[in-house]
């Protein structure tokens, strides 16, 4: 599954009222937004101009943090920001030089963004995707001591990789750090180590030169204002619509099922529960309609309670 998400400035409790234009298109989400703005030079100059900025307008984000409940999608949206950059980074790279399935991959992947009319990546960025719990427990146990140590042990595996070395690459090569779920990580563990480990990468990379976009996503209720410095826009995501919901529908049928029959029950049986308010407010994430997809398609009928 491939799709977009609404995602505003402040928090909206309420889905938006969304249509389908003239092409059939929903309007662009937050992905659209994180590859927009991820496309942009950002190393430590064009940072410093933009925080700078006296003239409207002139700020343009060079962080962003996700809020969202459990099931929303900020995670999945991370994972496909990844793979977007991954792909572009590879669609660089001589053809022949590539097998058959990464080949796929690239295709597939574009053609997704096409349909989802996301801008492929005029910069290209190496993505790290970190998974704060997880470093959180590497830190504790030892495994890490810094965060620069943490990523260079999971690029390097049993060869070499110097802490000088990984800062050159970092300078010569754009890149893109998501810090998924800082929620993961309670304040009765861990967490201030955390945050110091991530604040002091930023200010070491940042002196080294890097062009360097983050992400980072935690549930608004577990999120204490970290990663405010520099120009970071907030965005916070809302219920599905019902026509995003059923779009969500569609692309499940289709990842599934194909193009068979019984992908179009299943869209006609969800498109049908969506008219009930009582199924139509448990399609209201990308979780809930994900499990409601399940349900049908394994049992033929999404009942009339919860």
């Amino acid at each position: 599954m491939f799709i977009d998400l609404p995602a505003t400035a402040e928090q909206l409790l309420d889905p938006p009222q969304e249509k389908y234009d003239a092409d059939g298109n929903l309007p662009p989400g937050v992905l659209a937004d994180l590859l927009r703005d991820g496309s942009r030079r950002l190393d430590p100059q064009a940072v410093y101009e933009m925080e700078e900025a006296k003239a409207p307008g002139a700020k343009a984000p060079t962080r962003y943090v996700l809020l969202g409940g459990f099931g929303s999608g900020k995670s999945t949206i991370g994972q496909l920001l990844a793979q977007v950059h991954r792909a572009a980074l590879l669609d660089r790279r001589p053809p022949h030089l590539l097998e058959p399935a990464v080949r796929d991959a690239i295709s597939d992947t574009r053609a997704a963004c096409d349909r989802e009319r996301l801008s492929w990546p005029a910069t290209p960025r190496y993505p790290f995707r970190v998974e704060l719990a997880r470093f959180a427990k590497a830190l504790a146990d030892g495994k890490a001591s810094t965060l620069a140590d943490y990523l260079r042990t999971a690029l390097k595996g049993a060869a070499d990789l110097a802490h000088e070395d990984f800062l050159e690459w970092l300078k010569l090569a754009p890149s893109l750090l998501i810090l998924d779920g800082l929620d993961e990580v309670p304040p009765t563990g861990n967490r201030d180590a955390v945050v110091g480990a991530v604040n002091t990468f930023l200010i070491e990379a940042r002196h080294a030169g890097a062009d360097l976009f983050v992400v980072a996503t935690s549930r608004r209720d577990g999120y204490e204002g970290e990663f405010g410095g520099g120009v970071v826009a907030f965005r916070s995501f809302r219920p599905l619509s019902e026509t995003r919901a059923l779009r969500c529908v569609e692309q499940y049928a289709s990842t599934r099922f194909g193009d068979t029959t019984q992908a179009g029950d299943l869209v006609d049986k969800l498109r049908s529960a969506a008219r009930n308010p009582l199924t139509a407010s448990l399609m209201s994430s990308p979780l809930q309609v994900t499990f409601m997809a399940t349900v049908v398609s394994a049992r033929g009928d999404p009942g009339q309670d919860r």
